[in-house]
């Protein structure tokens, strides 16, 4: 067991996680889909990143697939002494369709440790660029079959309204 074995452990903090699968929940319901916005706010050091790594952990084995199965890879891990927000890109399996998007951004705290700059989503747009596409594709799909289901209900719809009308003209 090596010094540094006990960063590996997770202290369950299942309320925090069931709020973040909660609030999951409501945005990933395609008929009642929610706005939410989640912050995960405390001193630093307390397992603000350990929560969020957590939660990624059950997104992309729950949602996503494990291993293969997913788009994203399974754990988002640690860089030296750094919990890491976001999973390494060449990880992700493109073959597959991405399920949801993730991207964690750490907020500036005052030792300077996980500062948060004001144009880091412009600065990792190429990155997120060849990933965001795939995900764009498939909810321009999504809104075409939408759009052709409605269309069809409101023409079965009115059609049945004209049935009576033409029976009437033919009798």
């Amino acid at each position: 067991m090596n010094k540094y074995s006990w960063r590996e452990i997770f202290c369950p903090r299942e309320v925090e996680l069931n709020l973040l699968k909660e609030a999951w929940t409501k945005v990933s319901n395609p008929d009642k889909s929610e706005s939410q916005v989640v912050a995960l706010l405390a001193e630093s050091g307390l397992g603000k990143t350990r929560i969020a790594q957590e939660f990624f952990n059950w997104l992309s084995t729950e949602v996503d697939g494990v291993e293969e199965a997913g788009y994203w890879p399974d754990l988002l891990g640690r860089k030296d002494d750094n919990l890491l927000v976001n999973p390494d890109l060449k990880g992700c399996r493109r073959e597959n369709a991405m399920p949801f998007l993730w991207w964690g951004m750490r907020c500036q705290d005052p030792g300077k440790r996980n500062q948060l700059t004001t144009d880091v989503l412009t600065a990792y747009l190429p990155i997120l660029e060849p990933h965001l596409e795939p995900l764009l594709k498939a909810k321009r799909a999504l809104e075409r079959r939408n759009r052709v289901g409605q269309a069809a209900t409101e023409l079965a719809t009115t059609g049945a309204e004209a049935v009576p009308v033409i029976g009437q003209i033919f009798t």
